[in-house]
């Protein structure tokens, strides 16, 4: 499989801290960036929360690469429909002329696939590095993101569980 860069948002960040897998982000691909707006929420405004920590650290080791955005215009745009790190998650992914994001929100979801982008999110990752040969509890990994929140329809989990 070919390894290529990506665009993540906030909560894949969050979630796969939450599960300790945040590392699965560079073990699939080959370079992560986030926007500011993503540090800021993750990092700064989410202090002391999961993902914070694990996120600066990936940062400190150069495992994940904060990128600005560049067409505030273009983010502006995307505002009405979405929050500022998915705007800026898609944004960037356009500047840096990558293909890829990881977003878990479904309209954040659509509007990346709208824009002609690769959308996989936290599950993604998950089910993703799974086919790569980690070994990953996913029904056990689904149990604590379901505590954490995280929604995924019942349909959703029976098919994964199903298709493991």
């Amino acid at each position: 499989m070919q390894r290529v860069s990506v665009v993540v948002n906030a909560s894949p960040l969050i979630y796969l801290s939450v599960l300790d897998h945040l590392a699965l982000l560079w073990r699939v691909f080959d370079e992560v960036y986030i926007p500011e707006a993503v540090y800021t929420e993750v990092v700064e405004l989410g202090q002391g929360l999961p993902g914070s920590q694990e996120t600066m650290r990936a940062i400190s080791n150069g495992f994940i690469h904060v990128k600005p955005v560049h067409d505030h215009l273009a983010v502006d745009a995307l505002l009405s429909q979405l929050d500022w790190g998915e705007s800026e998650v898609i944004v960037l992914a356009r500047e840096l002329e990558l293909q890829h994001v990881v977003l878990d929100d479904r309209m954040a979801r659509l509007r990346a696939v709208q824009m002609g982008l690769n959308v996989t999110g936290t599950l993604g990752i998950l089910l993703l590095s799974h086919k790569m040969g980690v070994e990953i509890n996913i029904q056990q990994a689904i149990h604590v993101l379901r505590e954490q929140n995280f929604r995924i329809s019942e349909r959703l989990y029976r098919k994964i569980i199903r298709d493991l």
